[in-house]
């Protein structure tokens, strides 16, 4: 998840794919106006998950 005051959407994206294939999902990063101009970092994560 980004740092205040960036927010995205989706915050979460679910799919099951076989091996070999992609997915391709926009992701919008919106910051409120008046937002000062600078560098941020937003970390995405992939990989495998089991429900438990």
């Amino acid at each position: 998840m980004p740092e205040p005051p960036l927010t995205v959407s989706p915050d979460l994206i679910s799919s099951y794919l076989p091996a070999g294939y992609e997915l391709d999902v926009p992701v919008e990063v919106r910051a409120p106006v008046g937002t000062v101009a600078g560098d941020t970092e937003i970390t995405l994560r992939g990989g495998a998950r089991r429900a438990g």
